[in-house]
């Protein structure tokens, strides 16, 4: 499994956040606002989350070259029209990376030429799970409004590359869009669209539980037996602000509630980044959870587990298939005690409810203040809302004109296109 990769499209120097947060006088609002601070309510301070490391979501001299968080990305740009993704080409300048551009709740997405290329259906597939993950119950609303809030003002990004090598070109070629904070890559090359990976691609429920132990066969099913890493990877940007939003909850460290709960879990197995790893399903240790990457760190781990937690929960891993193939790195595929339990025949094999209380209670509670970002239900590439509060698009443009963003709709006003439109 890959950590979430941080993607800036090309190397940029970024403050302390000591320097950035700390002696500015940042009240709660302002100090969240930064995107690498953290407000203390004890002595009314704002503070470094990140200790003396790089400020990479903003804040002085951050992403935005100004003196506080970056600019709202796309501003104006319209990402959903008539029940299906509005794309934009071409992207507005310094976004010369991207050949198309689209937002999801008013956060931006780049798709790379070559992405656009290869399928432009898993283009649309990791936009439909995007606003899924933002909006899991399709009522056109996002469901944590100060998530939501957190990673448009912070300028987080989602890069959707066709391929590693072109995620790694891009880089190389163009500089960084203005105003990014946060970034996360998804590429189209792991988009995996009808995964049996989702209950409802295997013909079980998404929401009736009791369906999913007659499905985790998925041998002979028409859904796709690959992973779809969709999920994961959005689940991580949205997870780097739920951990600036709500620290003591998914802080991405063991003092946190979910990194105390996931360092629990690992009981003594140890990790590749200290040296100790053992293989949890060999029977060398007691834990349900190690992961053998020298690379990931405490930090890593914590927003990776999060996510394995989560997905767990809403079944996207109780399959015969999945559960075996990750079986030396989490034990906990099984979402409820009441389950039958896979893998079968592995001494640390348990269900996250039993095996793990804790973290079970953390991503069950998918409404409570602090909690309503989680999926309750596991995404599968078809979103069914219609976002609301966005700006929508003008339906009335000639042919040689095209929708315009707000801002730009004054500027167009005098010329041969109607309100609303600008020229092509």
């Amino acid at each position: 499994m890959r950590f979430w990769l941080a993607l800036h499209l090309a190397a940029a120097a970024a403050q302390n956040g000591e320097e950035v947060c700390e002696n500015k006088g940042y009240d709660p609002s302002e100090c969240a606002a930064i995107g690498c601070c953290q407000f203390d309510p004890s002595n009314e301070q704002c503070w470094s989350a990140v200790g003396p490391g790089p400020c990479i979501a903003g804040g002085d001299g951050g992403g935005s070259g100004g003196g506080g968080p970056p600019a709202v990305l796309l501003s104006g740009v319209v990402g959903w029209a008539d029940g299906a993704v509005l794309w934009h080409d071409p992207p507005p300048s310094g976004w010369e990376a991207c050949h198309k551009v689209t937002t999801v709740f008013g956060i931006a997405v780049c798709v790379t030429s070559a992405a656009w290329s290869v399928s432009q259906e898993r283009c649309n597939h990791v936009v439909h799970v995007f606003y899924q993950l933002m909006d899991n119950d399709a009522d056109g609303n996002v469901d944590d409004s100060t998530v939501h809030a957190h990673m448009v003002a912070n300028g987080y990004l989602l890069f959707v590359p066709a391929t590693e090598s072109d995620a790694e070109s891009t880089a190389r070629t163009y500089a960084i869009p203005p105003g990014v904070g946060q970034s996360q890559m998804t590429g189209v090359w792991e988009a995996v669209p009808n995964s049996c990976d989702t209950p409802t691609n295997r013909g079980a429920s998404a929401s009736d539980r009791s369906t999913w132990a007659a499905a985790v066969d998925t041998s002979d099913l028409s859904c796709d037996s690959q992973r779809d890493a969709t999920t994961e990877e959005v689940l991580h940007l949205i997870t780097m602000a739920a951990a600036f939003v709500y620290p003591e909850l998914w802080g991405e460290s063991y003092s946190s509630a979910a990194g105390a709960a996931i360092q629990a879990a690992n009981g003594d197995c140890g990790w590749g980044y200290s040296g100790d790893w053992k293989d949890p399903s060999g029977n060398g240790c007691t834990g349900h959870y190690a992961y053998d990457d020298e690379t990931c760190d405490e930090r890593c781990i914590v927003v990776e587990r999060i996510y394995w937690a989560s997905v767990a929960y809403i079944g996207g891993l109780y399959t015969q298939q999945r559960a075996a193939s990750i079986q030396n790195e989490w034990l906990l595929a099984t979402p409820d005690a009441s389950m039958a339990v896979e893998p079968p025949g592995v001494a640390n094999a348990i269900s996250l409810q039993a095996g793990s209380p804790d973290l079970y209670a953390l991503v069950a509670d998918t409404t409570s203040v602090g909690h309503a970002w989680l999926p309750a239900i596991m995404p599968d590439g078809r979103y069914t809302g219609t976002p609301t509060g966005m700006p929508m698009p003008s339906t009335a443009c000639p042919a040689n004109c095209k929708p315009a963003s707000r801002r730009r709709r004054l500027l167009f006003a005098s010329m041969p296109c109607p309100e609303g439109c600008e020229p092509i």
